[in-house]
């Protein structure tokens, strides 16, 4: 049994990491309109320079756009739903495990969940493409480590 406690910086970490196949899309989408914008501009008699500083806003503003927009959504997120729960109890046992917070408890079973994945603080458990269940590694022992990597061994890793 592990307890943690995850913060708003914990939980926007997270939803970062979870969305990161996301953001590969779009910057490939903004890098490739700008670039046409860019062509296209040059190709209208305009400066290249002209056309580089057009082509970086339109590239640029909707992703920082898009970056201060998801941090204040997932800081409203937390402090409407998770701020008040305190500690989270984390349970591992051979059908799977458990999280209970705030007088709630969610089970799932090990054969539900699709892919794992893990960034340097944090093992991400899906259950769907954008769902995951974020458990912290420092609230992990080792055999609870141990246990857990066993049983998503053999999920596909994102």
């Amino acid at each position: 049994m592990a307890t943690f406690e995850l913060s708003r910086d914990d939980c926007f970490a997270a939803s970062w990491f979870v969305q990161r196949r996301f953001r590969r899309k779009l910057v490939l989408v903004f890098a490739v309109g700008a670039s046409l914008i860019m062509v296209g501009l040059c190709a209208g008699g305009r400066p290249w320079h002209f056309s580089a500083a057009v082509a970086a806003t339109v590239f640029a503003l909707p992703l920082a756009l898009r970056l201060y927009l998801n941090r204040r959504r997932i800081y409203r997120v937390y402090d409407d739903h998770l701020a008040d729960e305190g500690a989270a109890t984390l349970t591992l046992d051979a059908d799977g495990f458990a999280i209970a917070m705030g007088g709630t408890s969610v089970a799932t079973a090990w054969e539900k969940l699709q892919f794992w994945s893990e960034d340097e603080r944090f093992l991400f458990l899906f259950r769907g493409r954008d769902f995951a269940q974020v458990i912290p590694k420092s609230a992990l022992s080792e055999d609870e480590e141990s246990l857990l990597r066993s049983k998503v061994s053999n999920l596909r890793k994102l």
